[in-house]
């Protein structure tokens, strides 16, 4: 989500500054983002797809906004705004990501592709909290 967002929003013309571990930075960079390996302050907005909080909040401007992916678990204060991310099904929306990745705008980190017969496998693999790339199963 993290790595689609940045190129979605340096596409859009946003500043974009990502928060990455000191290995990582030159792919943050590669996507269109300025790359830090630390919290600092003074963001007009976050989105947290690393579900880091109040970290995360406490580096927007007064009046700025906190975007997180986990519903129920965004900060708490009068200082920002703060909501999760919602997702419902739009048909037209996925068609337009799906051509950015024909196009190679968008590029999906795949982890690991494991068969549906190890889909046990797969599950706790997708669970693993700060895994690079997603896993994907594949059907004979």
């Amino acid at each position: 989500v993290g790595g689609f967002a940045v190129v979605l929003a340096a596409r859009a013309g946003w500043a974009v500054t990502g928060l990455a571990r000191p290995a990582d930075g030159e792919g943050i960079r590669a996507l269109g983002a300025v790359a830090i390996t630390d919290l600092t302050g003074g963001y007009d907005a976050a989105l947290d797809t690393a579900a880091l909080g109040e970290p995360v909040a406490a580096t927007i401007r007064d009046g700025g906004a906190y975007v997180g992916v986990l519903p129920g678990a965004e900060p708490r204060t009068d200082r920002i705004r703060s909501a999760a991310v919602s997702v419902r099904a739009d048909g037209e929306r996925l068609a337009g990501l799906f051509r950015l990745v024909e196009q190679g705008v968008l590029v999906p980190r795949v982890r690991a592709t494991v068969p549906l017969a190890r889909f046990d496998e797969a599950l706790a693999a997708a669970a693993t909290r700060g895994a690079r790339g997603k896993v994907v199963v594949t059907v004979p």
